[in-house]
């Protein structure tokens, strides 16, 4: 027997924002405010460790093709970007998305709060 639900139409604004992402770490951020925290921090820290190793190979801001210097800034200082952002950046290195992000994590594992 198959049991039918309405879905009651989203509410409030922060209840669409989750409903247009929908992955595990927004729901839990919606549900969990020491965890939205956290997730906060690690954005933050993996940022950081964007401009620190966009700065080690020499590349400005300016220099990253398909970002203004605002947009990279943003990026840099949120930690939030998508999966094309990470392809110009990884470009931008001259290296292969795989290489950048296992390149991504050893700096990461040096950047401390």
């Amino acid at each position: 027997m198959m049991i039918a639900r309405t879905i009651s139409p989203l509410k409030s604004a922060s209840q669409s924002r989750l409903a247009q992402r929908c992955d595990v770490d927004a729901i839990r951020a919606a549900i969990d405010q020491s965890w939205r925290r956290k997730s906060a921090r690690i954005r933050r820290d993996y940022g950081r460790a964007m401009a620190a190793m966009r700065r080690a190979h020499g590349i400005r801001q300016n220099e990253v093709a398909g970002f203004s210097e605002r947009q990279l800034r943003r990026i840099e200082q949120t930690g939030a970007l998508s999966v094309s952002a990470l392809e110009k950046l990884a470009k931008a290195h001259r290296m292969r998305l795989a290489s950048w992000l296992s390149l991504m994590a050893e700096f990461s594992l040096n950047i401390h709060v």
